[in-house]
């Protein structure tokens, strides 16, 4: 079962919240990098937009739908990620 036209609409929402977010959580997480202890900030911030929209999405279908997103509805929202993911990645390393 695809997703509903509202479910997707709202995967597009957040994957433009996540990214917008990006300049705030820049800078929040360099001013706390060496205690994170990770090197690389480029995947670190692509792994930080893919958590918030998986997260995200997960609460959205829980609180809309009463339930959490079947296989194919997880398999779709990483197929829309995977679709977006070079403009968030242009995004990402622009700032």
């Amino acid at each position: 079962m695809p997703l509903e036209p509202k479910a997707r609409e709202m995967l597009d929402q957040l994957i433009d919240s996540a990214v917008r977010l990006v300049p705030k959580n820049l800078k929040i997480t360099h001013d706390a990098k060496d205690r994170l202890g990770f090197e690389h900030d480029f995947e670190f911030f692509f792994g930080m937009v893919w958590g918030s929209v998986l997260v995200g999405f997960q609460g959205y279908m829980s609180q809309f739908f009463g339930r959490q997103p079947t296989d194919e509805e997880f398999k779709e929202l990483v197929d829309v990620f995977t679709a977006r993911a070079p403009q968030v990645k242009t995004i990402i390393e622009n700032l």
